[in-house]
This record gives structure tokens, sequence and C-alpha cells, in this order.
């Protein structure tokens, strides 16, 4: 007989370590992100994959009174890509980092 025991959830297992963090830290400031674009082409329905990921990211930091960053305001899109990610479009390049490190450092102001 297979092994039945249940396997958490993304959103369960993300909530658990945002209050295990602030168990063991009630001050800590959280900032939650959602995935960023990489930059290629995408259809609609994997843009409305990554509105609802945004979504879902916002909400859980509002569960918990965390800050929500856009990281899809970065401003990478299908366009620029090139110069700011590495051949697979995953890794951002070291102008991508600067650009994203700058969105993020200014975001957590």
């Amino acid at each position: 007989m297979p092994d039945e025991t249940p396997v958490p959830s993304y959103v369960s297992c993300f909530k658990g370590l945002i209050e295990k963090i602030l168990t063991n830290n009630p001050y800590a400031k959280i900032y939650v992100g959602c995935m960023m674009l990489s930059g290629n082409v995408l259809s609609e329905s994997q843009k409305s994959d990554y509105l609802l990921n945004a979504e879902l990211h916002k909400q859980i930091a509002n569960i918990y009174g965390c800050e929500f960053v856009n990281m899809l305001e970065v401003g990478f899109n299908q366009y620029n890509a090139s110069y700011h990610h590495t051949g697979g479009h995953i890794h951002p390049t070291n102008e991508g980092g600067d650009i994203m490190g700058e969105f993020l450092s200014r975001k957590m102001r």
C-alpha cells in the first residue's frame, strides 16, 4: 500500500515559515515577494498564473502584517530580458541583479 501521508501545500508551508519567524522574533520585519517575470514571451494563461501568484503572496503578507513587494514591477520584460537575464532567462546578469537590488532597496525604506 502506498504511503498516504498528506503532503502540506506550498501555502501552508509558507505560512508556517512566517509563523515560526514571528514566534521566534516577534519584532522581525518580513518582506514577502512574488515571482518575477523571466522575460520569456508568455501566453495569456501563463500571465494569469503570475498574477495569481502575486495575489496569493500579497494575501499571505496581509494575513501576517508583512510588507508585500510586487516583483512584477521590476520592469523586466520580453524586450529587455536579454540585457537583464542570462541565457535561460532565469538568473539575472550583473546589471539585472543591480536593478533588482535597487528596486528592493527602494521598497524596503
